[in-house]
């Protein structure tokens, strides 16, 4: 909570508030502690995932271990793309829903809301039962963010799986979540799908 230097002369005894000199020379020793407080205070704040910007979000995305540039493929070739902060803070908030996931698609719904929350995004997941699972991603998002989910920088992969994805900016708007786990028509698939709210 930020505090103003009045707050500390108004507790002043009544006898020294009629100095002025007295007031003025307190009030001098008090700003840079007042300072001091108003920055602690809003250091966390600055740098949180949700609020930081700029250099601040750059030094969360260090200290997760995700940069802000990535390999973006279009057509023949390769070129490198700096993601915006609200790109890179998806990117950094899946960073940390996957390190703290315990690599099972039974939770992964929990997982997914984690990184989209509030977004309409929707996830098919066709798990293969010979490690490997194919994914299915529709949402409202733009190509770059596409390339990222396509890249394997948002989506959550289990160690040793190999991951396909099918990637659509179009999709699902309706908002709800759900996690419907099911044998699909072959007796050795099942069909995961997770709607963040």
């Amino acid at each position: 909570m930020s505090v103003t230097v009045e707050d500390y002369l108004s507790l002043v005894e009544s006898q020294h508030k009629v100095r002025p000199r007295f007031m003025a020379v307190l009030a001098d020793y008090l700003r840079p502690v007042v300072d001091a407080h108003n920055l602690s205070d809003e250091l966390p704040k600055a740098f949180s995932v949700e609020n930081a910007e700029g250099a601040q979000l750059d030094i969360i995305g260090q200290i997760v271990g995700v940069s802000r540039n990535f390999p973006y493929i279009s057509g023949q070739t390769t070129e490198t793309k700096r993601m915006n902060d609200e790109q890179y803070r998806l990117v950094i908030r899946a960073t940390i829903a996957r390190n703290q996931w315990d690599g099972s698609f039974r939770s992964f719904a929990k997982t997914w809301n984690e990184i989209f929350a509030g977004q309409a995004i929707n996830a098919v997941v066709v798990d293969g039962m010979d490690m490997s699972c194919q994914v299915t991603i529709s949402g409202d998002f733009d190509s770059d963010m596409a390339a990222l989910i396509s890249s394997g920088y948002v989506f959550p992969k289990p160690m040793g799986v190999r991951m396909t994805y099918a990637v659509s900016p179009q999709g699902d708007r309706t908002g709800n979540a759900s996690l419907n786990a099911g044998a699909a028509q072959s007796t050795d698939t099942t069909i995961i799908t997770i709607t963040a709210q």
